[in-house]
């Protein structure tokens, strides 16, 4: 996973907590997910569709 600085060199539309919790590769959840990899997992700030279930918890 990139650092907090890196993540503001990207200039992404979303926190870095945001970030953190779509991250798929240390998700627990990435056998069951419908959304592992996808870009519609990500908020709507950032053009996704919010659908990681991560970002609600």
């Amino acid at each position: 996973m990139i650092t907090k600085e890196e993540f503001k060199k990207m200039e992404l539309d979303m926190t870095y907590e945001e970030y953190k919790a779509c991250y798929c590769k240390e998700c627990s959840n990435k056998g069951n997910c419908k959304c592992y990899h996808d870009y519609r997992r990500f908020p709507r700030s950032a053009g996704g569709n919010a659908l990681c279930p991560n970002l609600n918890k």
